[in-house]
């Protein structure tokens, strides 16, 4: 799943000046741990060179591809990033003033429906770049097939048709429910328990429970991931028009997602679903971190080119932003931790 900006961020700053922050803040952190991106790629979709664990993956891809290999598809994921953050943002706000009560509140089930639906509809909007993304990341340097995010659309349409960019779209409904239904009762759960330590008050208590609740929805909706990527990588051109790696030799042609899980399961177990789940969630705390780094330091130069602080390093100007890194989510993910937090505070 993918994240986006929160509203009400910094009050200091302009809610322009705020999507901003959060887009640069994404796309460094997104760019920052492309490498795990990648393995974790590589290994939803079987190349087989990540089956020797993540050290020898890692070596592997070095040694035949070069350091280059680690950032492939990371300009189609930083160009999809701010289109999804606007539209899942106008979507919530729009869905909200439709389900809130008379006292702007929404009850769990419509915090979580409401979720769901502008998760779906980002997605669904901009899931040609996600297909194109995975095609990138799914190929050979040194055989290249596709060299760039147009010419893959163009390749893509060409040899497949328009609707080989949806496919494995059918997987986003489910998984969107189960990510966002299961972010909002993690933030729930571990808000309950762990706000009472004293070591974990503040932004700390916001980081920690934030990435523990990511943490677990992820490995949740993990399988529908895996699908998505199985999918995005199977085609029915002519084999010798693709590279190698594209015709997975384990999952046909599915028909709809649900098929394609049961392919998966036949072949390689349920585990098989879960291929890839370690480096996702081992990728979520570096980029929360990264995402908060980057954010106050945009802050902090934005604030003290307007003369509103008299430097950077003034730690008077950080009270305000312990919400504004966890409103945007990892990967892996996403929107429905946005939402969580609306159902949370609502």
């Amino acid at each position: 799943m993918e994240g986006i900006v929160g509203v009400g961020q910094e009050s200091r700053l302009s809610q322009t000046q705020n999507f901003c922050l959060g887009m640069f803040a994404g796309m460094a952190s997104r760019s920052l741990t492309a490498p795990l991106e990648t393995l974790k790629v590589l290994r939803q979709i079987g190349a087989p060179e990540t089956d020797k664990g993540i050290g020898k993956s890692f070596q592997h891809v070095y040694r035949n591809e070069g350091l280059r290999a680690f950032w492939k598809g990371n300009a189609a994921a930083c160009i999809r990033l701010p289109p999804y953050a606007l539209i899942n943002i106008f979507a919530m706000s729009y869905l909200r003033q439709r389900m809130a009560d008379v006292n702007s509140k929404m009850s769990v089930l419509r915090s979580i429906g409401a979720g769901t639906i502008a998760t779906c509809g980002a997605s669904l909007a901009l899931y040609p770049l996600d297909t194109v993304k995975t095609r990138l990341t799914g190929q050979y340097l040194n055989n290249q097939k596709y060299t760039s995010v147009v010419g893959t659309f163009r390749t893509l349409v060409q040899e497949e048709g328009f609707m080989s960019l949806y496919r494995g779209a059918s997987a986003i409904i489910p998984g969107a429910f189960v990510f966002s239904s299961t972010t909002f009762l993690a933030f729930a759960a571990f808000f309950g328990t762990r706000k009472k330590a004293s070591y974990t008050q503040g932004r700390w208590n916001t980081f920690i429970n934030g990435s523990l609740a990511v943490c677990f929805a992820q490995c949740c909706a993990h399988p529908f991931d895996t699908i998505r990527k199985k999918m995005q990588m199977q085609s029915r051109a002519q084999p010798s028009l693709i590279d190698p790696r594209i015709i997975i030799p384990d999952v046909a042609v599915s028909r709809s997602w649900f098929d394609c899980a049961k392919q998966i399961v036949r072949q390689q177990g349920y585990q098989g679903l879960w291929k890839g789940n370690v480096l996702a969630m081992a990728r979520v705390l570096p980029t929360s971190l990264l995402m908060f780094v980057h954010f106050e330091l945009g802050k902090r130069v934005l604030l003290y080119s307007e003369g509103r602080i008299e430097s950077i390093w003034d730690e008077s100007t950080c009270e305000q932003t312990h919400e504004s890194y966890t409103s945007i989510a990892t990967r892996t993910t996403p929107p429905e931790q946005t939402q969580s937090k609306d159902s949370r505070h609502s």
